[in-house]
């Protein structure tokens, strides 16, 4: 720490010194690296205004956003990093992240492919990648047998929090209140997820049953999602044809 902290110092030295240099991009990127994001983030509005266009400054400007939170607006930096360099892997790790995250799988997919062009040695993205397809594929299934005779259900809902999608869940529960105007459950879960905002939950539990620890083995947890979207789609089965 006492390391970090030294560079930092010298970095600042060095940006005050030049202030219309770029000095200011491994300065904020290691106020970052130090838990210091809010200073990271100052300093980076202070040097993008001099720089707009510096690359290296959106990166850490997105994952700085990325640390603290900031979410759609560390996607927004990415996609202006992905406007001057397409093939930028942070960018594209971003903006795929707030893809998945809105539950767009179609995009996200796009991105992790192209990720794994670009990096074929990295494991991490084919593996990814499979993940995603798997889950585009029960996820489409879900969706269907819930549209099947044009109804949807809170299953899916449970569904899309599973899987992280709170904004897909939103709307949805948004739609359920139109159609069941007099259902008090579905009012007091479209209240609960609009009141979390983005601190609503990424998994719910399916109804009757407390929610699993989630296991340390990558292959386990894929199992398990399998079994979960299958219990799930059953679910949403015996929901509609007990529909009156």
């Amino acid at each position: 720490m006492a390391d970090l902290e030294a560079r930092i110092s010298e970095c600042r030295r060095r940006w005050e010194a030049a202030p219309d240099s770029r000095a200011f991009i491994p300065l904020a990127d290691l106020l970052r690296q130090a838990g210091r994001a809010e200073q990271a983030l100052e300093v980076l509005e202070a040097g993008l205004a001099r720089h707009p266009r510096a690359v290296a400054a959106l990166v850490t400007l997105a994952r700085t956003l990325a640390a603290v939170g900031r979410t759609a607006e560390a996607a927004e930096a990415a996609a202006h990093v992905l406007e001057h360099d397409p093939d930028n892997i942070a960018g594209l790790e971003l903006v795929a992240e707030e893809d998945r995250r809105r539950g767009d799988l179609v995009a996200a997919i796009g991105r992790t492919e192209r990720l794994a062009e670009l990096a074929p040695d990295d494991r991490h993205w084919p593996a990814l990648l499979g993940q995603l397809r798997e889950q585009r594929a029960a996820l489409s299934a879900a969706e269907g047998a819930a549209r099947e005779g044009g109804f949807a259900t809170l299953t899916l809902v449970d569904l899309y929090l599973a899987q992280g999608y709170a904004q897909k869940a939103e709307a949805l529960l948004s739609r359920l209140v139109s159609e069941r105007p007099d259902d008090p459950e579905v009012r007091r879960r479209l209240a609960s997820l609009a009141s979390a905002g983005d601190g609503a939950p990424a998994a719910a539990a399916p109804a009757g049953g407390a929610p699993r620890s989630l296991p340390q083995d990558r292959a386990e947890r894929r199992e398990m999602a399998k079994e979960q979207f299958a219990m799930w789609i059953e679910r949403i089965r015996v929901d509609r044809e007990v529909a009156p």
